[in-house]
């Protein structure tokens, strides 16, 4: 499975967001002019020894010569060092011989480690995926199972639900560059960043994801998938339409419409890991971790927490990460918003409590269902109740996400649950149980009372 869009190119050379050596091509260094010229067709001039280039259009940058800066574009453009690319309108700078690009906005990463840094296990971007999981820099040694230490490891605080398939998850992006993070809610992904999802049931590897950013372009992004074979030696590309029921299980690799209906909703294209689903002491990075590395543009060791008690962040955290991905002030166009936010700081600006809490359902019926969030009464609310149903001959297009999973998530459910109980008001459905016991349509059991 392939799903990849326009690639970004500079007069036929791949424009790299990294901000040392050309992101993950190491070692080349733009050629320094001995003298200025003024910028065409949207390139900005190049500035020769000591002089300035003149300004171009906000689409690329300037090339610097010897001790000279690059010109300024109507996008902001960054300044290089000696005979550096600088940064604009969302390329980064490529570092020359004497300092590291500043990078441009919109997808362009900062320079990192300054002049001459070099990424021994740098890799290369490219739009034409690999056709084994082997060859796309996740494993030093598949055989023996063993993940190259360019990808770290990570976890996302409030994991996807995948029907109860377990998951790992790798990130690789070029230690000469850093994270975007100026907009803590929409992270911009160095050219060449890499996340890799190994999903596994019963002891047997089923499938392995690869997101991979190969250009500049804010959609230059595949989303392939590879099938484990039978004898677990490695993956192959997997078919753009997708395969039913792998290895004899009933779990299924998504087709290529799939995964752009999921991470086409964000700007970022990625989904698992930003400041909220890494704002955790869970193994593997985490805000803290990449904070003091310097791996992001904007460090915030202490990380984001969302506003509210424990089981309400719970229930917002799970419906951030199963709902959020499309109900979100960038995704369809309905007025919930089921992403949290690392500038909400009381309960009342959380989008899920917001636009949701008393909100009539307008766009979705069914017998019983009164508002979106119904206070108290899990049963009537929309949320609730499309969560915990999976499409049937008696509910069709009922099942919330409607994508990417045929099994309802018990745990997800009764917190959900629970959330909504908690908020008070009368019981509905199969009501709330008295003290020391459960109740709830659908088998999930709801909250226990205070003795009513």
């Amino acid at each position: 499975m392939i799903v990849r869009a326009r690639a970004w190119f500079l007069g036929g050379l791949l424009v790299s967001a990294a901000a040392c050596g050309g992101g993950e091509d190491e070692g080349v260094t733009p050629p320094a002019q001995t003298g200025g010229r003024s910028g065409s067709n949207g390139v900005a001039g190049t500035a020769g020894a000591g002089g300035t280039g003149a300004a171009g259009s906000p689409s690329a940058a300037g090339t610097a010569g010897a001790a000279g800066t690059a010109g300024s574009t109507a996008g902001a453009a960054g300044l290089a060092g000696i005979g550096g690319l600088a940064g604009a309108a969302g390329l980064a700078g490529m570092a020359g011989a004497g300092g590291a690009g500043a990078a441009g906005t919109g997808g362009a990463s900062a320079g990192a480690a300054g002049a001459g840094c070099v990424d021994p296990l740098a890799l290369a971007p490219t739009d034409t995926p690999a056709a084994k999981l082997s060859e796309t820099g996740l494993y030093a040694d598949i055989a023996k199972r063993e993940i190259h230490a360019r990808a770290r490891y990570f976890q996302p605080r409030y994991p996807l639900w995948s029907d109860g398939v377990e998951k790992q998850r790798w990130i690789y992006y070029s230690a000469c560059s850093k994270i975007d993070t100026q907009d803590q809610d929409h992270w911009s992904f160095p050219v060449g960043t890499r996340l890799w999802k190994e999903f596994k049931k019963g002891g047997k590897l089923l499938e392995t994801r690869l997101i991979h950013r190969y250009g500049a372009g804010p959609d230059d992004f595949t989303f392939v998938s590879y099938q484990w074979r039978a004898d677990q030696s490695d993956a192959d590309l997997a078919e753009h339409s997708g395969v039913q029921n792998v290895l004899g299980t009933d779990h299924d690799i998504p087709g290529g419409a799939q995964c752009q209906n999921c991470h086409s909703k964000l700007p970022e294209h990625v989904l698992g890991f930003g400041a909220i689903q890494l704002s955790h002491q869970l193994a593997g990075e985490t805000m803290k971790s990449l904070s003091e590395a310097g791996r992001l543009t904007v460090p915030s060791p202490g990380g984001f927490s969302i506003p509210g008690g424990a089981l309400a962040s719970a229930a917002v955290g799970y419906l951030h990460s199963n709902c959020g991905n499309c109900h979100n002030d960038t995704g369809i166009g309905v007025a919930m918003r089921l992403r949290a936010l690392t500038t909400d700081k009381q309960p009342s600006e959380v989008g899920a409590i917001a636009t949701t809490v008393g909100v009539p359902a307008e766009m979705f019926s069914a017998p019983g269902i009164t508002a979106l969030v119904q206070p108290g009464v899990p049963d009537a609310s929309a949320v609730w109740f499309r969560m915990s149903h999976r499409n049937d001959a008696t509910l069709q297009s009922v099942q919330m996400p409607p994508i990417g999973t045929e099994i309802v998530d018990p745990q997800g459910v009764a917190l959900v649950r629970d959330w909504i109980l908690s908020m008070g008001g009368a019981a509905g459905g199969g009501g709330a149980a008295g003290a020391g016991g459960t109740s709830g349509a659908g088998g999930v059991g709801g909250s226990a009372g205070k003795g009513g």
